[in-house]
């Protein structure tokens, strides 16, 4: 049943969009305003993503530049550890010489004090 105004005709598109919203048709009684808002969410979708693939990007070479040089991780294992050489005289009994490019001598966790564990994890946080 169309609804009729004084003269005989039925209403407009735009007042059956603006009454009756579950109907198809424009929602809107301002022509354009959905379609504007469209655009710019588009629009603002596009750069962003734009934005995030090339962070992505960047990132990933960043990352990849440097990780180029480390070493695979079952290395480390194996990596020689630089030791002082100590040099004693004919007998073994007399230290004569220390050679060292760096002061290291090799010890076992159980023999380091907990807190001097506890100071190296302290300052590398």
């Amino acid at each position: 049943m169309a609804h009729r105004n004084g003269n005989g005709q039925g209403f407009g598109h735009a007042y059956r969009a603006y009454r009756m919203p579950h109907r198809r048709g424009r929602m809107s009684r301002r022509p354009g305003a959905a379609g504007r808002l469209g655009t710019t969410a588009g629009v603002l979708t596009a750069v962003l993503l734009t934005f995030g693939i090339f962070a992505g990007t960047a990132a990933a070479a960043f990352l990849g530049y440097f990780a180029a040089d480390l070493p695979a991780a079952h290395e480390l294992a194996t990596v020689p550890v630089p030791l002082s050489t100590y040099i004693y005289d004919r007998t073994g009994e007399h230290l004569l010489y220390t050679l060292e490019e760096q002061r290291r001598d090799l010890v076992k966790l159980n023999e380091v004090p907990q807190l001097m564990q506890d100071a190296t994890i302290a300052i590398s946080r």
